[in-house]
């Protein structure tokens, strides 16, 4: 979404940049399992249920999240690095 709504600026396809992405090491695909999606209804943060599911797959898989979204970094809910 941050590439559709300009906000950051690719230099290849989308479609190619998460290809390449996902193969870096350390990166994984989450899927949203059922307790990723129970636990979005247990957050205490904004309502924007994409930021609810990034979140609750954070905290069910044990990750840290590399964000530099403010409303995520101040619930201090999960580890976040910017």
């Amino acid at each position: 979404m941050l590439w559709q709504y300009g906000r950051i600026e690719l230099n290849m396809s989308l479609e190619i940049w998460l290809e390449k992405a996902c193969l870096q090491p350390k990166i994984r695909i989450l899927p949203i399992t059922v307790a990723v999606a129970t636990s979005t209804t247990r957050l205490q943060m904004h309502g924007d249920p994409a930021d609810r599911l990034i979140v609750a797959s954070a905290l069910v898989h044990h990750c840290a999240l590399v964000t530099r979204d403010e409303n995520i970094q101040n619930a201090k809910i999960v580890r976040t690095i910017w």
